[in-house]
């Protein structure tokens, strides 16, 4: 996994991923059990699937990048200059 840290979750439903599997050999392609193993083996990737979290938008990277831009420039321009205005709160906030 690309993660870290597993949760025992994860851990499980990949042990009973490796167990459907190991069944699925015994069985030939033409059986009904494998059938059965190949919707088992469907649903538990889906739950699988469904734990992962979503990678971060671009919109939201292309924000904090805007963001870190500005409070730079800001820093920059203070440095030569004094910031009479409020120029921070210009910054766009992040919603919940």
């Amino acid at each position: 996994m690309s993660r870290y840290f597993k949760d025992d979750f994860t851990e499980k439903i990949d042990e009973e991923i490796s167990s459907v599997l190991d069944s699925m050999k015994s069985y030939g392609p033409d059986s009904k059990e494998y059938s059965q193993f190949l919707d088992q083996l469907e649903r538990l990737k889906d739950l699988k699937r469904k734990e992962r979290r979503e990678p971060v938008n671009k919109n939201t990277w292309a924000l904090i990048g805007a963001n870190i831009f500005v409070t730079g420039m800001v820093l920059i321009w203070e440095h030569k200059h004094v910031i009479t205005s409020r120029a921070f709160g210009n910054i766009i906030k992040p919603r919940n």
